[in-house]
């Protein structure tokens, strides 16, 4: 996906990390495994970081991955209510 989508439609081409997807999208490593990604190092300062490698997902395809597995955006929003 190139910069100029990424900047001007980032709700649908915007990338999201694994942690952020799992939380915001009540996704799974199932639901995720077959999704494809992108590598990134993490550039933090912080010890633990130092060397790792973050996966980031499009925007578009984790709300797929959601519609998927929980049938529409209406049971997502009642499923994130019931955690």
């Amino acid at each position: 996906v190139c910069r100029a989508c990424t900047k001007d439609m980032p709700e649908k081409y915007g990338l999201m990390t694994k942690t952020n997807a799992k939380a915001e999208y009540l996704l799974g490593d199932a639901d995720l495994k077959d999704l494809q990604f992108v590598r990134k190092k993490i550039t933090s300062t912080e010890t633990w970081a130092k060397g790792k490698e973050m996966q980031l997902f499009l925007r578009m395809q984790l709300e797929e991955a959601a519609v998927k597995r929980y049938g529409g955006g209406l049971q997502l929003e009642q499923e994130k209510e019931k955690r």
